[in-house]
């Protein structure tokens, strides 16, 4: 059985030192202050003027030409350069914050950002060859006498490219390797672009240490241009991590360009979410740490770059007896590894068993030095046995068992399982055996699950799922049929029992009940499903028309009041008062959700009786005439549509008197009596004619 073992670790810190040739940098000891400059330096060979900004760690605050760290002292450090080469059409002032970061690190780098390779059409090869002149003249600054930077470089180089500055970096980084000396000790890329010449092809050609990092949201230089990128670099200790959210132009300082050019991709992460992980990378990779190979949060990695694992070891047998020799077996990615403790360099270790705690290391050589994984031998031993697991268990709920057996046993469960983790959904007793891989006899425990009690619970649901003017809705409440319960968490993020539904839309709403204590279930109701919707319905208003009070807009139904008092039996559209007083109705319509729209009362004062009383003559239809009976000859009568127009007026000539009218018979009208000829008789009212058949 293999298992980290940070503290024998610990205890081979001094055998590493012994068993593996360590590079250390020399590291800046002193506070970190930034100091800037900006210059142009000439490449004679090429007869090219290249701009640079330069941040390196200073002695003290001064900002602009401030001394190098340790300058005026005497003491000046030996530092790393790191050329960050910029992104297409971004200024190096949006790397500001990279090359803060890559000064601050503790082995010492000065940053060089050539400010070349602009305009709309910048040639890629040129871009490459300002970066390789960058280190070439601060080669020649370190033995230049009287130079600024004159004894202060160590040969320690690392290039670092953003989008077109990654894939240039790549084109330099051949140049370098196919035709100097020079210690090109990594090549760190930011969303890579694509070059001309290839950056991919020049990566063919790459043997140093290499880290690609690319955004998941980036659709300007996506995995499907870096894939290939990576795939091509030669170097045995490389790695890819995809940073998840992260976009293409958050590898660098804000920039209201790129930010345009990314529009339809910004990420999910901010800037600083994503610095925090790039920053951590390069740290890792400048301070020659392992750990830059594998993941840092949730990044995606690919890599050959890897930290060793116990997984990585393969043993003839994990247990044995003292005197035994077991074979061990390295058959993990990295590439060069050494046993300890007696530094067995290769794939295969032979070891031969004591009778104690039996350690063996396994070290990475490959790339970093420095990471060990270890493993432990076992002597055999009777089997122990700890069932670990809830004793009980919710309705509809799932938990998990564990039989914790010693590492020379094997485990079988009463359900038929063989692994250590079972997950079960039913009370009742389960059982484990562990059984000696060696022979030597087997344990029995179990381990009894209950299931907890609980009482039925509901979502009462109370009001209408129509809004009138926004007003009115639904008030959900819960029911729980037992004690114990009394905290409720709603979908819709309402904690209280009684919640209230006013706004319309479509909802389908659940709720968590919550028990007191602590060994108590969950109970999930619902959901409930509803949708309420808001009507406004139009205002109604009141107008007088021949003697006779209107309602517009028409509705589906109408109660008329007089004053206070509702007038029963009759749901029309208007109403003849009968006596002075104050007049409203109160429609509805199916159209608006049956909502109340009451109009504004309606003061009736008759000038000619003071009350109204109900019609005293007939009227009907004869063919298309209209015959009304029992009026006197004199009086007016007129004809009403259904909506209030008038159709015909005319006065009477006798008792009994018909006239024709026009009109399309498929409607109802209204016979309306409006000038009495006899002082004080009063009027008779109205008659509704029903269509003609």
């Amino acid at each position: 059985m293999y298992r980290r073992n940070k503290g024998s670790a610990m205890k081979l810190t001094l055998l590493l030192c012994v068993g593996i040739l360590c590079t250390v940098a020399q590291t800046v000891s002193a506070a970190y202050y930034e100091g800037r400059t900006r210059l142009t330096f000439q490449d004679a060979a090429r007869g090219a003027s290249i701009a640079v900004t330069i941040i390196y760690p200073a002695e003290a605050p001064g900002g602009t030409d401030a001394p190098l760290q340790g300058s005026t002292t005497g003491s000046t450090e030996n530092f790393g350069v790191a050329v960050i080469a910029h992104g297409y059409q971004l200024p190096v002032g949006a790397y500001t914050s990279l090359a803060t970061e890559v000064c601050k690190n503790s082995a010492g780098f000065i940053a060089i950002l050539p400010e070349t390779g602009s305009g709309l059409f910048p040639d890629h090869a040129e871009y490459a060859d300002d970066i390789v002149a960058c280190l070439a003249w601060i080669r020649q600054e370190n033995t230049r006498a009287g130079s600024r930077w004159q004894g202060a470089i160590r040969d320690d180089y690392v290039l670092i490219g953003h989008s077109m500055g990654g894939g240039s970096s790549f084109l330099a980084a051949k140049t370098i390797l196919d035709n100097t000396d020079w210690n090109l000790a990594s090549v760190i890329a930011l969303a890579p672009a694509e070059t001309n010449p290839s950056a991919t092809a020049a990566a063919a050609s790459v043997t140093c240490p290499t880290l690609i990092l690319a955004g998941s949201e980036d659709c300007v230089t996506p995995l499907t241009t870096i894939q290939p990128m990576y795939n091509a670099v030669a170097a045995t200790c490389k790695a890819l991590g995809v940073i998840p959210g992260g976009s293409h132009c958050q590898f660098a300082d804000q920039n209201t360009l790129c930010s345009i050019g990314e529009f339809t991709c910004p990420g999910t992460i901010d800037r600083a979410q994503q610095f925090a992980t790039t920053f951590a990378y390069v740290n890792h990779i400048l301070n020659r740490d392992n750990r830059a190979m594998s993941a840092i949060g949730t990044t995606q990695m690919q890599t050959t770059m890897r930290i060793l694992a116990s997984s990585d070891i393969r043993m003839s047998t994990t247990v044995g007896c003292v005197g035994d020799t077991i074979v061990l077996t390295y058959n993990g990615p990295v590439a060069s590894v050494m046993w300890l403790p007696d530094s067995v360099r290769g794939t295969t270790y032979r070891y031969v068993i004591k009778e104690r705690e039996n350690v063996i290391a396994l070290v990475n050589t490959t790339c970093f030095d420095g990471d060990v994984v270890d493993t432990i031998i076992a002597w055999a031993r009777p089997p122990e046995l700890q069932m670990i697991g809830p004793s009980a268990i919710c309705p509809g709920d799932t938990v998990t068992l564990r039989a914790a057996a010693s590492a020379d046993a094997t485990v079988e469960w009463s359900t038929g399982a063989t692994t250590a983790e079972i997950t079960v959904s039913t009370p009742g007793v389960y059982r484990a055996i562990a059984r000696s891989t060696k022979g030597c006899g087997e344990v029995v425990d179990s381990i009894v699950v209950t299931q907890v009690p609980v009482p039925s619970a509901r979502v009462n649901v109370a009001g209408d799922t129509v809004l009138c003017n926004g007003e009115g809705g639904l008030r959900l409440s819960v029911q729980v049929d037992g004690p114990g319960y009394n905290t409720v968490a709603w979908s819709t993020g309402d904690t209280n029992e009684v919640i209230a539904i006013a706004q319309p839309g479509t909802y389908s709403i659940t709720a968590e009940i919550l028990p007191d204590a602590e060994n108590g279930c969950v109970l999930t109701v619902g959901p409930v499903r509803f949708t309420l919707r808001n009507y406004e319905p139009p205002t109604t208003s009141l107008s007088l028309r021949a003697d006779t009070l209107w309602a517009s807009p028409l509705a589906d139904s109408y109660q008329w009041f007089v004053g206070n008092v509702p007038i029963t039996g009759w749901n029309r559209p208007w109403y003849v008062p009968t006596k002075a007083a104050a007049y409203r109705v109160v429609t509805r319509s199916r159209q608006f959700g049956n909502c109340a729209s009451e109009s504004e009362p309606f003061q009736f004062a008759p000038t000619d009786v003071e009350e109204r009383v109900a019609p005293s003559f007939t009227a009907s239809w004869q063919g298309n005439r209209v015959c009304v009976r029992g009026v006197w000859p004199g009086e007016t009568i007129a004809l009403f549509a259904y909506d209030g127009t008038l159709v015909k007026r005319w006065v009477v000539t006798g008792s009994e008197h018909c006239e024709e009218v026009l009109v399309s018979g498929r409607s109802v009208y209204f016979v309306v009596q409006t000038t009495p000829t006899t002082p004080g008789k009063p009027f008779p009212g109205v008659v509704v004619l029903s269509p003609i058949k």
